[in-house]
């Protein structure tokens, strides 16, 4: 979590995207606003965002700000970006079979250019986008012309704007070498300017004059990451002078409520801290911390984070002494393991010192939940997790913090039923009740879910049943439960409370066709679990849902369970489907039907077998084929299947040999399925008339083919075709559809 003391803070939330090419503006030409903003391309999405992030970009939230999208129709794929010398910037797009072109980006009412009046040092000092190549092939050689003492000077000069002074300390680092402790000494004991001496720390870490680099930093005290940084490379070096000198430091620095104000600076120095090998006393917060970052911090001392845990006031505290505890037992677990979603909730100790922790630790810990900070309920949940706690009013505590800290649908709703299925012991009835409420709410609304949720939430369902016999009646009988994605829960259901489940899932969710709320829509996963009751019950409820089109699949699958004669025509479209196990069951529905197929049922018998060719995975689809087209014609081909793809409609010929002489027109139409170029699909294009486009029919054709299956939402193969169109021009998109 980023609220941990050990993890440096986000400094803007961008969520989901490819990022590729990022580019920082410096140059005039743009307007104020956007000069020093840092670019930064997203491929997925099509756009290109802009942050402004001022110099200590560590203590300042940041908000990202959309810069450019396409509009219309026209592709556009960022992969990178560049500033040219007049400021314009230039975007290249492409990649992955998209159209690649550059983009120029100018404003029409461009800045005046830095006035430079010919001197050199000016040149230097206000070069525009100073690490582009075109711009270091000037001020490079005017650095030449002036000269190390000038930069020098002019980065030490309080009356030159600061940007100037930045660019001083940077020209001459690069040019001429890092500042000498002299140079920057001046600097960094002044603190006239926060900015530039944080550039001065900078170019100190590039000295190779350790000691007396050392020496400065002894006489001063900044309350900066960068300072603390060169500190600890200075420690971990092999220079004896450098750490002789270091021996006159402030160690106790991090003790004071100016050294805890900055988390990546208390850090920092906390390496430092653990680089430095001489003994000296410090406070316990801090020597944990030492202990830690030398790879030293075990179960020994994990009594020690818990009295400071104990004994902290403050929430910040209290946080940072459970996280020694958690790091203390080896961190969080991050191995795979056969429910994975403990691998944030257990731990890398071994199960003796486990126990030991637990007989000695396990109630003072669980006594001390809840508190009155949500981060420190999180983590102290998590941490009673990693033991598996057992404690006879723990559980009640914990669910009832679940159903009143208003958390419902959010990940630290389901953060805190990963935590009460960790947790062994008896649960009371109101226990119960209220872990029957988190669970059946914990479905995020409103939210993209990513594409590991639903299996994450069916892996705590299970364990919560197996710690609870009470808890799956309760689920049956609670007022919640009723909603389709709810099909997690109860695939997880007891076998002998399994059909009564399904059978109470499918009156509290109603008639497919009258429901229009999304939360309440059906899913194919709910198709599958209605199908699982006897005929009687569910086949009547998946022919009324024959008419959504996305669920047809497994409508199908459901039933060619037990073949119906009034369902034939359904399973013919299931043979037209492009999902193998669709294919065939419908393949082998119809083979139990028996009869004779028409023309019209060869020809998509036929077309689905050649379709089906095109990948050796389809083995038992192609087969199932075979086996349709054996009982419709009574032929009866041997086929061998090859292990080369390319062999493998070769393999067939004799079933479309013997079509081609029996029903040629078939034949001709089932031999031209998928033949057109990449040329021919282009010149086709360009005679549609796109203005008569209707989204609903494609909407159909997106799910009649199941393209949802993979590329509607975080499903496991994806990827999401949200601002595909953004992205791909026309002619990529259906590319794409032909070649994927």
């Amino acid at each position: 979590p980023a609220y941990f003391p050990d993890v440096a803070p986000r400094l803007c939330e961008i969520g989901r995207g490819s990022p590729t090419g990022v580019v920082v503006y410096r140059h005039t030409q743009f307007p104020e606003a956007y000069r020093g903003n840092v670019f930064s391309c997203c491929w997925t999405l099509g756009k290109v965002y802009r942050f402004n992030l001022p110099l200590d970009v560590c203590r300042i939230p940041h908000v990202r700000r959309e810069f450019l999208e396409t509009t219309g129709e026209t592709g556009f794929a960022p992969v990178d970006l560049a500033v040219g010398p007049n400021g314009d910037m230039f975007v290249a797009v492409g990649g992955r079979g998209t159209r690649g072109s550059v983009f120029r980006i100018a404003w029409t009412k461009p800045g005046e250019p830095p006035d430079t009046q010919g001197d050199h040092l000016l040149t230097v000092l206000r070069a525009q986008q100073p690490q582009a190549a075109w711009s270091r092939h000037v001020w490079l050689a005017a650095a030449d012309r002036v000269g190390r003492e000038a930069l020098v000077g002019a980065a030490l000069d309080q009356k030159r704007p600061r940007a100037e002074r930045l660019r001083a300390i940077e020209a001459v680092t690069e040019q001429f070498g890092a500042l000498t402790s002299e140079e920057a000494a001046p600097i960094l004991k002044n603190h006239d300017d926060e900015d530039v001496a944080r550039r001065s720390l900078w170019s100190l870490a590039q000295s190779p004059h350790h000691a007396e680099v050392a020496a400065l930093l002894g006489r001063i005290s900044h309350n900066d990451a960068g300072y603390w940084n060169l500190v600890s490379r200075l420690v971990a070096g092999q220079d004896d002078g450098a750490r002789k000198k270091l021996a006159n430091f402030n160690w106790n620095w991090g003790d004071s409520a100016t050294g805890r104000e900055n988390n990546v600076a208390l850090h920092a120095y906390l390496r430092a801290l653990a680089a430095f090998r001489e003994e000296r006393s410090r406070s316990s917060v801090d020597e944990l911390w030492r202990l830690h970052y030398r790879g030293e911090l075990t179960t020994a001392y994990f009594s020690q984070a818990a009295e400071l845990f104990l004994l902290a006031a403050m929430p910040d505290r209290r946080l940072e002494a459970i996280r020694l505890m958690q790091l203390s037992l080896g961190d969080i677990n991050a191995r795979q393991m056969a429910a994975d979603v403990y691998a944030g909730y257990s731990t890398n100790a071994g199960p003796e010192e486990l126990q030991s922790i637990r007989k000695q630790w396990g109630q003072k810990l669980a006594g001390q939940f809840p508190s009155f900070d949500r981060k420190v309920n999180l983590e102290l949940g998590r941490l009673l997790a990693m033991l598996e706690v057992e404690d006879e009013t723990l559980v009640d505590r914990l669910t009832d913090w679940l159903v009143s800290s208003g958390e419902v649908g959010t990940e630290r709703q389901l953060h805190m039923l990963i935590v009460l299925s960790r947790i062994p012991g008896s649960r009371s009835d109101a226990a119960t009740l209220r872990t029957a409420k988190g669970l059946l709410t914990c479905f995020p609304r409103g939210a993209t879910l990513s594409r590991n949720w639903p299996v994450r939430v069916s892996e705590v369902t299970a364990e919560l049943f197996r710690r609870d016999t009470k808890l799956p009646t309760e689920i049956l009988t609670d007022i919640e439960f009723g909603y389709p994605w709810q099909t997690l829960i109860v695939s997880r259901l007891p076998k002998e409370l399994k059909e009564e489940g399904i059978r109470a899932h499918m009156v509290m969710i109603g008639d497919e066709n009258e429901i229009n709320d999304p939360i309440h829509r059906w899913s194919e996963e709910l198709i599958t679990e209605f199908a699982e009751l006897p005929e009687e019950e569910s086949f009547e409820k998946l022919r009324e849902a024959w008419a959504n089109i996305a669920l047809r699949g497994a409508i199908v699958r459901g039933l060619a369970q037990t073949p119906k004669f009034e369902d034939r025509e359904k399973f013919l479209e299931g043979i037209s489907s492009v999902q193998p196990n669709v294919v065939e069951s419908a393949a082998e529905a119809l083979t139990k039907l028996g009869g004779e197929g028409k023309s019209a049922d060869l020809a998509i018998a036929f077309s689905a077998l050649r379709q089906n060719c095109s990948t050796t995975d389809n083995k038992s689809t192609r087969e199932g084929l075979a086996g349709l087209l054996q009982t419709w014609t009574g032929q009866d081909f041997q086929i061998e299947e090859p292990k080369d793809q390319k062999k493998l409609l070769a393999t067939y010929k004799p079933w479309f040999d013997w079509l081609e002489k029996e029903h040629p027109a078939i034949a001709k139409k089932v031999a031209g399925f998928g033949d057109a170029t990449a040329e021919e699909w282009l010149a086709r294009l360009k005679k549609v008339d796109w203005a008569g486009g209707d989204e609903q029919r494609g909407l159909a054709v997106f799910q009649k083919k199941a393209c949802h299956k993979c590329h509607a939402g975080s499903g496991p193969l994806g990827p999401n075709l949200a601002g595909a169109a953004a992205r791909f021009s026309r002619e990529d998109l259906f590319g794409s559809i032909l070649d994927p």
